[in-house]
């Protein structure tokens, strides 16, 4: 089976996407570019702007025109702030909000078991720990990692949206972090970039 993956907004999602490319391999699936015709299309979507919205549609609309019969993935941000209206749309098959990414797979083999649209997006506006321990291991070919040690934020500006899709900050495990730039230095990464939401 071959899944292909398209991120909008952020390093954190790149982060992510990263991460889920490495679960998708684990279990057998090839990557695709998102050009190509796959079985499953991942779409990490951004919310930070209407911009990054309208990119998150198209890129659902990219997916349905290559391969109508393709499990349409969408998760991220977007997918947090409006579920419902995402799933409506033509073509996609499950959302998966800002937690539980690394469940990923499960949900896609679910989809592709029964063919039912499925919707796991959860309140998270009041988690206080790390949920989704979603690590990135293998070599892409670059230099460079983007880890991810830290998601949500606080300050709740007025302008902002991210608190309310990402939840308040949580931060991961020191010994998380140390093992996962461990791992990196390993599989031949000469430098690794932290980041988070806040």
């Amino acid at each position: 089976m071959k899944v292909a993956f398209a991120t909008l907004g952020c390093k954190v999602n790149q982060s992510e996407t990263q991460a889920m490319s490495e679960l998708f391999v684990k279990a057998g699936y090839e990557v695709v570019d998102f050009e190509q015709k796959a079985d499953v299309y991942i779409i990490n979507t951004c919310s930070v702007t209407a911009v990054g919205e309208k990119k998150s549609r198209q890129m659902i609309s990219r997916a349905y025109k290559e391969n109508p019969d393709a499990c349409i993935a969408v998760v991220g941000c977007y997918a947090q702030r409006d579920p419902e209206g995402i799933l409506a749309q033509c073509g996609v098959s499950l959302v998966v909000g800002t937690a539980q990414k690394s469940r990923i797979v499960e949900f896609v083999e679910e989809y592709l078991q029964n063919r039912q649209k499925l919707k796991e997006v959860e309140d998270i506006t009041h988690w206080s720990s790390y949920d989704d321990e979603l690590a990135v291991h293998g070599h892409t070919g670059r230099t460079r990692a983007y880890v991810k040690i830290q998601d949500g934020c606080n300050n709740f500006c007025a302008y902002c949206i991210i608190p309310y899709l990402r939840g308040r900050i949580r931060s991961r495990s020191m010994d998380s972090i140390i093992e996962e730039a461990k791992s990196l230095a390993r599989n031949g990464f000469k430098e690794v970039v932290l980041n988070g939401i806040h």
